[in-house]
């Protein structure tokens, strides 16, 4: 044996000895499993979204950035054109061996909402992710199955199937053809006219300070203010408080941000545990909204009490 393997093999033996050595290899192996386990995940029939992707975080690390800066959406639909054309499916990996898969595809899209809508239900978790701006109505309650072969015998499963079924019913009556030839009709044409005057208004005041509107910003108070009126039977202003704030409308679409990267990040609930900046905002922001909500149902409720007292 030449004194090379001979000085190696006591090394070795010596090494094997020495509780550092010992710690960090265990260190190594228990690292190594659990990345193994609970690393970002490829999957292994759908490519990966064209984007900066971590060993460790996956996609997550971009994610997080485009919700800090309020661009997530815009991040991936650009993400999503820049990758192979060609691919109906694209996959983001995540954290704890998470994959989400995107897709653009017509069919497919038509599939999941419309031909085989019932075998596509949102569930708990994603009921979860929402609950502080969808609440557990139409929108996160799944609809009853077509068919069940067997009686079912889950109680809350059948619960929330029929919470489905009656807020189903409530919304087919206020989004009802003659509500919408009436009631709704008219909201929408005084929004219109109310917003178009508020463009009039920004455009004389932007051409003299050669600054430019946010169209998409009105768009988007018109649409939630025409939405409120129509449901709540009354108009909030945010059309006409452009450009400045509107307390309602920025709590409600940071939660919306909020939520929606709950959606791709795993950890949001030890981060909501923790109490992170960005959870800890999305308590405050659900105090908001549910403060704005319950003075417009104690005022609709004082407005039908004192309708059925005149009768």
């Amino acid at each position: 044996m030449s004194d090379a393997t001979t000085t190696a093999t006591t090394w070795l033996s010596q090494a094997a000895k020495d509780p550092r050595v010992i710690a960090a290899s265990g260190t190594l192996l228990v690292s190594s499993a659990l990345y193994y386990a609970y690393g970002p995940s490829k999957h292994p029939q759908i490519p990966n979204l064209n984007a900066p992707y971590s060993v460790v975080t996956g996609h997550l690390a971009w994610l997080q950035e485009g919700a800090e800066k309020k661009c997530l959406q815009e991040r991936i639909n650009d993400a999503v054109v820049a990758s192979k054309s060609y691919q109906k499916c694209l996959n983001m990996s995540l954290p704890l061996d998470y994959c989400k898969i995107i897709t653009t595809d017509p069919e497919i899209i038509k599939y999941v909402f419309e031909t085989d809508f019932e075998s596509f239900e949102k569930g708990d978790t994603v009921r979860e992710q929402w609950i502080e701006v969808l609440g557990e109505g139409i929108f996160m309650s799944d609809p009853p199955k077509k068919k069940f072969f067997f009686p079912n015998k889950n109680d809350k499963l059948k619960k929330k199937k029929n919470q489905w079924k009656l807020h189903r019913k409530a919304a087919s009556r206020m989004f009802s053809m003659r509500n919408l030839k009436q009631h709704m009709f008219d909201c929408a044409i005084l929004s219109s006219k109310e917003t178009v005057q508020k463009l009039k208004e920004l455009n004389e005041i932007e051409s003299n300070q050669v600054k430019g509107i946010d169209i998409s910003d009105i768009l988007g108070r018109f649409t939630l203010d025409s939405f409120i009126e129509i449901c709540f039977g009354k108009s909030v202003g945010i059309v006409k408080c452009a450009p400045e704030k509107h307390e309602f409308c920025d709590a409600f679409d940071e939660s919306v941000i909020q939520c929606t990267y709950r959606y791709f990040d795993p950890l949001w609930k030890a981060k909501r545990f923790f109490g992170f900046k960005s959870e800890q905002k999305m308590l405050e922001n659900e105090k908001i909204l549910n403060d704005f909500v319950n003075k417009l149902l104690d005022l609709e409720t004082v407005l039908l009490n004192c309708v059925f007292k005149k009768k």
